[in-house]
């Protein structure tokens, strides 16, 4: 189990109240449970003492990171028979999403297009567009 400790407030100079996260790892080093825990502690003598400690379980996302996208970014082509499908990614809003332009074509004459915006759902941490 690890712990990561993100603020310990001192209250009156005999409790204080630490917020962390702590991780349970299997024997690969994989995590396998993750937690937000709230800590208060007591001051006795010169020992500081846990008096309670609240876990608040957090799921572990399933979902790739954004930035594992950018393989993408750039220019790609298809091509079958006489059409061509030409795709160009490329990163905006400070690589906060992902813009791509798309266009098909028969030869020369233009067929199709568009514009398509990929980013992260915020609620669900999926790639949407």
């Amino acid at each position: 189990m690890e712990t990561s400790i993100s603020s310990v407030k001192v209250v009156g100079g005999q409790s204080a109240i630490e917020d962390g996260t702590a991780l349970v790892k299997n024997a690969g080093g994989d995590v396998v449970s993750r937690a937000s825990y709230t800590a208060i502690h007591l001051k006795e003598g010169n020992k500081w003492l846990m008096a309670s400690v609240r876990e608040r379980s957090a799921p572990l996302s399933q979902h790739p990171k954004f930035e594992d996208l950018e393989w993408l970014i750039g220019d790609w082509s298809a091509a079958k028979d006489s059409r061509t499908l030409d795709l160009s990614f490329k990163w905006i809003a400070d690589k906060k999403f992902i813009e791509l332009l798309y266009s098909v074509r028969d030869q020369d004459t233009p067929i199709r297009s568009g514009i398509q915006i990929i980013g992260l759902d915020p609620l669900s941490g999926d790639v949407i567009s």
